[in-house]
């Protein structure tokens, strides 16, 4: 983050078996599943029901320049069928 403001965080994805997914922030676990990380870490984290299911999680939150967001995943999951509609954005709001 290059501002400090609200900003809207939205990740969407899918996986080619049930998986686990979420947004973590400064997070130095990078290898590390997002339900095993430092729970203040943690913006969101969401399970998709089954293979192929696409699955959102999203956001608001204050950020302070510097901060590191990023798309965290589980240690299994691999992309599925649905993989063109993934997204990951971060748009300043105030």
């Amino acid at each position: 983050i290059n501002t400090t403001g609200m900003y809207q965080i939205d990740y969407s994805d899918s996986f080619s078996v049930a998986g686990v997914f979420g947004i973590s922030k400064n997070s130095n676990q990078l290898t590390t599943s997002i339900t095993s990380i430092t729970a203040s870490d943690q913006l969101c984290c969401v399970t998709t029901a089954q293979a192929n299911y696409l699955a959102h999680c999203g956001t608001p939150i204050n950020l302070n320049a510097g901060d590191i967001i990023r798309p965290h995943l589980d240690t299994t999951s691999t992309s599925g069928s649905l993989s063109a509609s993934t997204r990951f954005t971060i748009a300043r709001i105030r």
